[in-house]
């Protein structure tokens, strides 16, 4: 469903706009980060590391160890129906519900508005 996919990736590309925008998210370009504590400071280092996202030690040290968005359009996209997803996203296009189908329409709220863990499976 190409039709689909064009959608999903407008609609990500508008939410991550507006994140950014509402300083939700930052968006950073700047993968070679560099702190400015002593060497010989590891828990700082380590601590500083973490609270922005960045490989403390290693090959990849300094790098982000987390994005919004980590894989390519191309390489995250599965579909079934109508259902697109993409990089962490979906879009369930065959639903649908009237305006006086309240239920209905509670009940579609109630599952976008879920938690990603129930709170029984704490």
């Amino acid at each position: 469903m190409p039709e689909l996919d064009q959608v999903l990736a407008q609609i990500i590309k508008r939410l991550t706009k507006y994140l950014e925008r509402q300083k939700i998210i930052i968006k950073d370009n700047d993968q070679d980060f560099q702190l400015n504590i002593s060497e010989e400071d590891t828990f700082s280092r380590l601590q500083a590391s973490s609270v922005t996202y960045r490989f403390a030690i290693g090959p990849s040290k300094g790098k982000k160890a987390f994005a919004l968005k980590t894989v390519s359009d191309g390489d995250h996209n599965a579909k079934s129906g109508l259902v697109v997803k993409n990089s962490g996203f979906s879009l369930h296009a065959g639903v649908a519900t009237k305006a006086h189908e309240r239920d209905k329409l509670e009940k579609i709220c109630r599952y976008i508005a879920r938690p990603a863990v129930s709170e029984e499976r704490l």
